[in-house]
């Protein structure tokens, strides 16, 4: 099955730019190849060093309650009638 290639337009440093044209050129390799193998390198390595979100983490210790009163907050009815 071929790869469905999409067309897309973007803005880059200009004097980064020439430098991959150049290495570019001289690899003979096309730009868009480059791009593709950037990008692809780009997200096996977010996969890998992307952090797992912790509620719990990032909060701990920010509110600082009595456990007695984290109990109770714990065993509250949220559907009670008030």
């Amino acid at each position: 099955m071929a790869m469905q290639r999409k067309k897309i337009g973007t803005i880059l440093d200009g004097d980064l730019l020439e430098r991959v044209k150049q290495r570019a050129y001289q690899q003979q390799i096309t730009l868009n190849r480059i791009f593709e193998k950037a990008l692809s390198a780009y997200l096996l390595q977010k996969t890998e060093e992307m952090p797992v979100f912790s509620a719990v983490e990032s909060s701990f210790g920010v509110i600082k309650l009595p456990l007695d009163v984290v109990k109770k907050i714990a065993e509250e009815d949220v559907y009670a009638l008030e």
